[in-house]
């Protein structure tokens, strides 16, 4: 399954990976299908909160189980 369709089924939950999924998809220009490095990268880059990047760090380890 894409990252994206992962975070689309989260969107909605009110933890972390909801809060985190709303966050990104609402940037038409988030890097959904790049690896994990280079989406952390764009989160450093476009000044994301550090609670965001923890969230990514989170978010894509449960997406990789």
């Amino acid at each position: 399954m894409p990252f994206k369709n992962f975070l689309l089924q989260r969107k909605h939950e009110l933890g972390m990976h909801g809060r985190f999924a709303k966050f990104v998809l609402q940037d038409k220009n988030y890097p959904f299908n790049e690896s994990f490095i280079n989406q952390l990268k764009y989160l450093e880059e476009h000044d994301a909160p550090t609670t965001a990047l923890e969230a990514l760090a989170d978010t894509y380890k449960e997406y990789s189980k």
